[in-house]
């Protein structure tokens, strides 16, 4: 993957995100962006409905979603242990 195709990715899903929740979200942060040749991670934190910290994650074309249920602690809200970009 080129640098630029995983900006747009980053890019793409944060607009989705804001998107689909539209006002019932906020504080939307990008972190944790590793760009390096055969590793491309990155993690978008954000609040949802004023209460539940909403956490999605990105790395090697597997994504997923993780609710914060206190102390840092978070939980999937797949049953999928991964899931692929693309199959979604």
């Amino acid at each position: 993957m080129q640098l630029d195709e995983f900006k747009k990715i980053r890019v793409e899903i944060a607009k989705s995100i804001k998107n689909i929740f539209g006002e019932r979200s906020k504080s939307i942060e990008v972190f944790d962006v590793v760009e390096e040749p055969g590793h491309w991670a990155f993690k978008i934190k954000f609040i949802s409905y004023d209460y539940l910290f909403v956490l999605f994650n990105y790395e090697l074309d597997i994504i997923g979603f993780s609710v914060d249920v206190g102390s840092g602690k978070f939980v999937s809200l797949s049953n999928d242990k991964h899931v692929i970009l693309g199959q979604i």
